[in-house]
C-alpha cells in the first residue's frame, strides 16, 4: 500500500539553526500569501481566484461586475489553472494555488469559460476570445469536456498535471495534451517510457520535470509570534519529547489501520495523533478500541492536504515508505525510511507497483528505530528535512519558469 506519513509533530519552529532561520526570512512572506490563496480556494467555490488576492475582496465571482472580470481575464498569463467546483478541497486546492501563485496566473471555473461578458462601452467578448494562446492546465482527470467546448481555439495549449498512479487517467487524455509535468523522478521516468512507445505522442507532447511544493502552515505561528500576538514565547522543539501524527484524510491507501494495530501491539509507544475520515481506518479504531481508546493514541475525524511536504516544511521528522516517489522526498539522512515492503499486483496508464504492502511489523520497527535514536540525530535528520523542503520550492519555482517558455514556443 502507499507510504505512511509517519509525522512527529510539535507545535514550535523548525530546528532553530541559523540556515533554516534564514530561510524562512527569505520565504515566509511568500508563504503566507500562498497560505491565504489556500484558504480562499477552499473557503470560496465557485470564484475566481488571481495569483495577487489577499482578502475575500479580491475573488470574483460569477455575479461580479464584468469590467471587474475582464480586467482579470485580459491579463492572459501564460498558463491558467482549471479549477472547478466540487475539487477544492485540501489537497487540490494545494496544488492549484501553488501554480496559481508561481505562474502568476489564476484559477478559474468553467463559469469563467461559458460566459460571454460584457463590456462598459457594450461590446461583448470570451475568456476563449480573450485568451487564445494561453494554455490552459487540467488537474488529473478533471477535465469536463472543457476540451470539448465549441469556442476552444486550436491555438491553446493543454497542460496536464497528472498523479500517474490514478486509474481515471487514460490514454486519451496523455494523447490529447501538449505539455505533461511530472512531479518526481518516478513520473517522469514513467512518463517519457510510455510517451517512446511506438505512435504513442501524436501531438509531440513534452515532459516536464517540475517537483513540487505545498504550504507551510508554521508560518502562521512565526508570523503571530513576531507582532506579539501570542501568549508567551516561541519554544524550540524538543526532540527528547515525542509524539506522532499519521494523516490519511480520506485515502483508504495509507495504511492507517496497520499504523492503529501498532499502536495497539505497543502500548508503550509515545502519544499517536491519527487523522482519518475514511471507513475503513475508522473501523478499524472501532474494531481496537471502540469508546475505550489508550491514553497514547488520539483518533481524529479529519483530512490534510500534502502529507509528506507539510511535515517537512514543519520540521517534523518524517518516516516514510523506502519506495518511489517517497524515498524522493526523504531519505535516511533526512528523516527515517520504512524497509522491507513489498509490492502491489496494480497497474494504471503508467505502469504498476505504485502501491506496497507495508507490514505492520515494519512501521513498529520504524517507530523503535526512532525512539532508540539520539534526540540530536532526530533534530538533525528534520533540520535536514526543512531545507529540502526549500530546496525543491526553489526548483519548483524556477521550472514554472521553464513552463511558461514552453508554452511560448510555437
Amino acid at each position: 500500500m502507499a507510504a505512511p506519513s509517519v509525522l512527529q509533530r510539535y507545535a514550535a519552529e523548525p530546528a532553530s539553526t541559523s540556515s533554516i532561520d534564514a530561510l524562512h526570512a527569505a520565504h515566509d512572506d511568500e508563504l503566507l500569501h500562498l497560505i491565504a490563496l489556500n484558504v480562499f480556494c477552499r473557503k470560496e467555490d465557485n470564484v475566481l481566484i488571481p495569483w495577487t488576492a489577499r482578502n475575500s475582496s479580491d475573488m470574483l465571482h460569477r455575479d461580479s461586475p464584468h469590467a471587474a472580470i475582464l480586467a482579470e481575464l485580459r491579463k492572459c498569463p501564460a498558463v491558467d489553472i482549471y479549477l472547478n467546483t466540487g475539487v477544492r478541497d485540501h489537497g487540490y486546492c494545494e496544488d492549484a494555488m501553488a501554480y496559481t501563485l508561481h505562474l502568476q496566473s489564476r484559477a478559474i471555473p468553467k463559469w469563467v469559460l461559458e460566459t460571454t461578458f460584457t463590456d462598459e462601452d457594450g461590446s461583448a467578448t470570451t475568456y476563449f476570445e480573450l485568451c487564445p494562446r494561453s494554455a490552459i492546465l487540467f488537474m488529473n482527470h478533471y477535465w469536463e469536456e472543457v476540451h470539448e467546448m465549441p469556442r476552444f481555439p486550436s491555438t491553446k495549449k493543454i497542460v496536464l498535471m497528472p498523479n500517474v498512479e490514478m486509474g481515471e487517467l487514460k490514454p486519451s487524455h496523455y494523447h490529447r495534451v501538449d505539455i505533461v509535468l511530472a512531479k518526481s523522478r518516478d513520473a517522469y521516468n514513467r512518463i517519457w517510457a510510455w510517451y517512446n512507445q511506438d505512435f504513442n505522442n501524436p501531438r509531440g507532447a513534452k515532459v516536464l520535470y517540475t517537483q513540487h511544493t505545498t504550504s507551510d502552515a508554521t508560518v502562521l505561528v512565526r508570523n503571530a509570534s513576531q507582532h506579539g500576538q501570542l501568549n508567551g514565547t516561541l519554544a524550540p522543539k524538543n526532540f527528547s519529547q515525542l509524539s506522532v501524527v499519521h494523516a490519511n484524510g480520506k485515502s483508504p491507501f495509507k495504511n492507517a489501520g496497520r499504523m492503529l494495530q501498532c499502536w495497539k501491539d505497543h502500548p508503550e509507544f509515545p502519544i499517536l495523533h491519527q487523522y482519518s475520515s475514511d471507513d475503513w481506518s475508522n473501523g478499524t479504531y472501532n474494531e481496537l478500541w471502540r469508546d475505550k481508546p489508550p491514553a497514547n493514541v488520539d483518533f481524529h475525524f479529519g483530512k490534510f492536504g500534502h502529507y509528506i511536504n507539510q511535515a517537512r516544511a514543519a520540521g517534523a521528522l518524517v518516516v516514510t515508505t523506502d519506495a518511489p516517489p517517497m524515498d524522493e522526498f526523504v531519505d535516511d539522512d533526512s528523516g527515517v525510511l520504512i524497509h522491507g515492503i513489498t509490492p502491489w499486483a496494480d497497474k494504471a496508464t503508467m505502469g504498476q507497483n505504485f502501491m506496497f504492502e507495508v507490514p505492520t511489523r515494519a512501521i513498529c520497527e520504524s517507530i523503535q528505530d526512532i525512539l532508540a535514536m539520539d534526540p540530536h540525530e532526530r533534530a538533525r535528520r528534520a533540520a535536514n528535512g526543512v531545507r529540502r523542503y526549500f530546496k525543491q520550492r526553489q526548483y519548483f519555482k524556477q521550472s514554472m519558469q521553464t513552463l511558461q517558455a514552453m508554452v511560448y514556443q510555437r
